[in-house]
């Protein structure tokens, strides 16, 4: 029993540090944010090996700050098709259209995070070198290419699997897109409050 009551709490800890759990209460003090729950296909894509982009989630791409857009004349780019198989992911036309929405109304660029997980190793993989995202695409990078993301769903995941299933009143995932903002992380700091 002790181990039910170990992983009960730590998901207690984890919503009340979720974005969307605190966000209302102080959003007059913190960077402007859109909050919406993700259907359960969504985490499953997010949690496939591998980075397949499906074409719906392809905008016009407009550089972001401090980006560098190369001249592809020879009309090789990266495409969302895999390779091998030539075929294209299903897509999630709902969350994207949020997504879209959420970038227009924050400005045209976000930063984006899952609860409480925010996909900073996956910067690697990013045009910008940063957390910077401007088009759906690039959310969907991120999210598909960070191990943090995955090990946060796999944990909830197993989680879910322990306590015998879903429950009534388990929050779903949130997907948070924050406006973005240039900050030096040393000047970053968390605030706890009770």
């Amino acid at each position: 029993m002790a181990v039910a009551d170990n992983l009960r709490e730590k998901k207690d800890g984890e919503i009340s540090c979720a974005v969307g759990t605190w966000y209302n209460c102080f959003k007059i003090r913190t960077v402007p944010t859109v909050v919406f729950p993700l259907p359960d296909e969504f985490l499953d894509y997010l949690l496939e090996d591998g980075v397949i982009i499906p074409s719906t989630a392809r905008d016009e791409l407009v550089p972001a700050e401090g980006e560098v857009v190369g001249d592809d004349s020879d009309g090789d780019c990266w495409s969302v098709e895999d390779a091998e198989t030539g075929v294209d992911r299903a897509g999630f036309p709902e969350v994207e259209a949020q997504i879209r929405s959420s970038i227009s109304n924050l400005g045209g660029c976000v930063v984006p995070k899952l609860d409480t997980v925010c996909p900073k190793d996956a910067v690697w993989i990013s045009s910008t070198g940063s957390l910077q995202c401007n088009t759906v695409e690039h959310v969907y990078l991120l999210l598909k290419a960070s191990d943090a993301v995955a090990a946060y769903l796999s944990h909830r995941r197993e989680r879910i699997r322990a306590e015998g299933g879903p429950r009534e009143g388990d929050a779903p995932v949130h997907l948070a897109l924050r406006m973005w903002r240039n900050i030096h992380p040393a000047l970053e700091f968390r605030c706890f409050v009770r």
